[in-house]
């Protein structure tokens, strides 16, 4: 097995036991509920910061949970739902969007800026905003 592949295996594992993201950054960003059938939004945005990332996701805090009648996070667990995401580069780095599914939430620790936070796989993005990510990811310190 190809050892780029065991990695990805590796940090997914960790990432979906809610460990071993890659560095500590906050971004600004917000998401919203979105369903894969109809291919649209299901509820409206909410605005969240970034606190832990690694390339295949990130980890997102918010203040509020329920927005028009989704648990957002449950809701994203679902079969055929997402989140859709928009986030901010810092340093004039530009706004990235994609699409991800939520592998856990719980409440956040104390001292956090926000009270929740879920542990977020990026899965869908476009090719140009997937290069842009990737190469400011692997621009960060392990």
């Amino acid at each position: 097995m190809d050892m780029s592949v065991i990695k990805r295996l590796w940090r997914r594992r960790t990432i979906e036991q809610g460990r071993c993201f890659k560095t500590r950054v906050s971004m600004s960003g917000r998401m919203r509920l979105f369903d894969l059938d109809p291919g649209k939004g299901l509820t409206s945005w909410i605005e969240g910061s970034t606190r832990e990332l690694a390339e295949d996701g990130f980890v997102i805090e918010v203040d509020r949970v329920m927005v028009d009648g989704f648990h957002i996070f449950t809701d994203a667990m679902k079969q055929g739902r997402r989140l859709e995401l928009e986030w901010e580069l810092p340093a004039e780095g530009g706004s990235l969007t994609g699409k991800g599914r939520v592998l856990w939430f719980k409440l956040a620790p104390d001292g956090s800026s926000h009270p929740f936070e879920a542990g977020v796989l990026l899965t869908e993005m476009g090719t140009e905003q997937r290069e842009r990510w990737l190469t400011f990811t692997k621009g960060l310190p392990d």
